[in-house]
């Protein structure tokens, strides 16, 4: 017998995750990105712009609001298979 999925929970850990990974990512990406456009040989016409934590906030904001609607979506859909 197959469990069907807590969709508000399941959306909430989604969220989470995504508030996660993109918190690493801006974390990780923003002082590394000289070096790496350096070591691929790429250039950007656009350029990125300075760090802040405002900016940083509202990143984090975005990324669970969709994480968690994506969350809420996918374990509603599983649940009606």
């Amino acid at each position: 017998m197959v469990e069907k999925l807590n969709t508000k929970k399941f959306a909430l850990a989604s969220g989470i995750l995504s508030a996660l990974l993109h918190t690493i990512g801006v974390l990780v990406v923003s002082p590394l990105m000289k070096y790496w456009t350096w070591v691929h040989f790429v250039g950007f016409q656009y350029t990125l712009s300075a760090f802040s934590f405002g900016t940083l906030i509202v990143g984090i904001i975005g990324a669970f609001l969709i994480g968690s609607v994506v969350g809420w979506l996918f374990a509603a859909l599983y649940n009606k298979l």
